[in-house]
């Protein structure tokens, strides 16, 4: 018993350590060698700006398929541009689960600052 504790205290405390150093990024090199690690991460805004995307880019959104991306730009057409993402509510297909699943991804102005 004392030895299957034992060899568990060890698998733990080295499985912790080896996700410390994976976490940390420390690296184990030769004395006198310098390891450096660049951590860049870069996010890119992935909103769609809802009046100028066009059907393909449009059916990128949840719940939004080639059909309806081209039910979308119809409409703007037809209707002029969205103010408000509520706006979308009137395009035939699109409801209230529609439009909370893409209202975070959504663009309403001229650039991709702009949002209501």
């Amino acid at each position: 018993m004392n030895r299957r504790l034992a060899l568990l205290l060890f698998s733990a405390l080295t499985l912790g350590f080896l996700m410390y150093l994976t976490v940390t990024g420390l690296r184990f090199a030769p004395e006198g060698i310098t390891v450096r690690t660049q951590h860049a991460v870069r996010f890119e805004d992935a909103r769609i700006n809802i009046n100028t995307a066009d059907a393909e880019a449009l059916s990128e959104l949840p719940g939004i398929g080639p059909k309806l991306g081209a039910a979308i730009v119809a409409y703007r057409e037809a209707n002029g541009p969205f103010a408000v993402p509520e706006d979308l509510l009137h395009v035939p297909g699109i409801g209230e689960a529609k439009l909370a699943a893409m209202r975070e991804l959504l663009i309403f102005g001229e650039d991709k600052g702009d949002t209501p």
